[in-house]
C-alpha cells in the first residue's frame, strides 16, 4: 500500500498508524483528483470557445470568398472576436435560463442560433454547406499571411 502510494506521488508519514496513514493519503488524493477535474474542465470550456470563434471566423471567410453581404460577413468576424474574448462559459450562458446568447455584445439570434447548435451538436450545419461548396484549396491559400479570403478568390 505505501508502495503504491509512493508510486503515485503521495507522501504517506510514517509517524501514523496504517489506517490514519493510508486516510490521510486518501484524502490529499481526493483533493488532488479535484483540482484535476476542475482544470479539465476550464480546459474544455476554453476548447469549446476557442472551437466556436474559429468555426465562426471560418464562416466569415467563406462567406466573404462567396461575395456574400459585407454586413454579414462583418457580424461573423465580430462574433468570433467577441467569443474569443469571454471570460465565462458559452455553454454556461446557454444553459442559464435567465440569460441569452444575444446578451453577448455582437452576438445576434441568427449567430447565437448557430453557437447553440454547435454546442448542442458538436457542428456547425452552416459551416459543412460552405465547405462543400468551396474547394479547400480556397482555405488553405486564404491561410497564407496577407491573403485573405478576397486574394484567394482571385487565385483561384
Amino acid at each position: 500500500m505505501i508502495a503504491a502510494c509512493a508510486d503515485a506521488g503521495v507522501e504517506v508519514r510514517s509517524d501514523r498508524w496504517p489506517g490514519e496513514a493510508v486516510a490521510a493519503a486518501h484524502a490529499r488524493a481526493e483533493a488532488a483528483v479535484s483540482r484535476l477535474d476542475e482544470q479539465l474542465a476550464e480546459v474544455e470550456r476554453l476548447h469549446d470557445e476557442q472551437r466556436s470563434a474559429t468555426e465562426q471566423q471560418q464562416v466569415a471567410d467563406l462567406l466573404e470568398f462567396q461575395g456574400a453581404n459585407p454586413f454579414r460577413v462583418r457580424a461573423y468576424r465580430n462574433g468570433a472576436r467577441k467569443i474569443a474574448q469571454l471570460s465565462e462559459s458559452l455553454a454556461a450562458i446557454a444553459e442559464d435560463e435567465d440569460r441569452s446568447l444575444t446578451e453577448i455584445e455582437g452576438i445576434g439570434k441568427d449567430l447565437a442560433e448557430k453557437i447553440a447548435t454547435l454546442l448542442d451538436t458538436g457542428t456547425l450545419p452552416m459551416l459543412i454547406e460552405l465547405q462543400q461548396t468551396i474547394p479547400a484549396t480556397v482555405l488553405t491559400l486564404s491561410r497564407v499571411p496577407g491573403v485573405g479570403p478576397k486574394k484567394a478568390a482571385r487565385i483561384h
